[in-house]
């Protein structure tokens, strides 16, 4: 999908053309399109498709997520929030509450958030790298070290990779 992007949008936009139903078609169009940093067009998808689905966890962090990188923050934590009593064992709905919190200033809670997260899906590379941020703004030297390990351990790049090699 990502690699041809423009391809992929014409093909959702075909299956959407025939059936508009396809709520899954709607929600990985506007993906494509925030990627793309189209914003306005990825939430109407989003909204589009909770029109259809209300109860879409997965369009409500979508949302959350437009909302949040145009500068709408309180809108994307309702969305977080709302995402998160429907499935409050998604590790991503924690996580994105905690990038709202530390973007807000509000350490602690972005702190409990993101532990959340990593508690979900031990494999979360970037709530790790979010929580050391976090530790290290509060001065939790030792705990922001660990994190940052666990990150670079989880992250699958090259550039992390030697990186781990390096500190090993």
């Amino acid at each position: 999908e990502l690699d041809r992007p423009d391809d992929a949008c014409r093909i959702y936009e075909a299956v959407l053309s025939r059936d508009p139903d396809q709520t899954d078609a709607r929600v990985s169009l506007g993906l494509i399109r925030f990627q793309q940093e189209r914003f306005a067009e990825a939430e109407a998808c989003y909204r589009q498709a909770l029109m259809q689905n209300p109860e879409s966890a997965f369009a409500l962090l979508s949302l959350g997520d437009v909302c949040f990188a145009t500068g709408r923050g309180d809108e994307a934590c309702q969305c977080f929030e709302k995402a998160l009593k429907l499935e409050p064992e998604d590790p991503q709905g924690h996580f994105n509450l905690a990038e709202y919190h530390y973007d807000s200033g509000n350490l602690k809670e972005a702190e409990k958030y993101c532990r959340t997260a990593v508690r979900l899906d031990p494999d979360f590379s970037f709530a790790y790298l979010t929580l050391g941020n976090i530790c290290l703004d509060q001065e939790q030297v030792q705990e922001s070290v660990h994190c940052f390990k666990e990150f670079l351990k989880r992250e699958k790049s090259p550039a992390s990779q030697e990186i781990c090699a390096e500190v090993a």
